[in-house]
């Protein structure tokens, strides 16, 4: 007798795992790309800085007896910007976390510090 399914049993069921497969991947990959920070522009990070972080680390990054200088200490190597972002969204040691910053006022204030960073006269 002729069997009418075109495929075989177990080519079916490998179509469909590949199927399932492809759609975690593409779950997976949009969760991932939904918590990436959008591009940070640092001239924009400069005003946000100011306002959330410039009482205590002043106004371009350089410290005061609140907060640590930001430019300076960070010498040996930059923090990563996961690592910064955790701090700023959660605290870090004495630092508190910082409300009402969104994902781009977050990426801007990494890029304003980065630039700090690197770019010194």
């Amino acid at each position: 007798m002729i069997d009418r399914w075109p495929f075989r049993h177990g080519t079916a069921l490998g179509i469909g795992v590949l199927v399932l497969l492809t759609v975690i991947v593409a779950v997976v990959m949009q969760a991932s790309a939904d918590r990436a920070l959008p591009m940070g522009y640092a001239a924009a990070g400069e005003y946000s800085f100011a306002d959330h972080c410039g009482g205590c680390h002043g106004s371009y990054a350089g410290g005061t007896e609140a907060g640590p200088d930001l430019v300076e200490a960070s010498g040996a190597a930059p923090i990563s910007a996961i690592a910064v972002e955790r701090a700023i969204r959660d605290g870090a040691g004495a630092m508190p976390a910082v409300e009402g910053l969104d994902n781009q006022d977050l990426a801007d204030i990494i890029a304003f510090v980065r630039y700090l960073q690197t770019d010194r006269p």
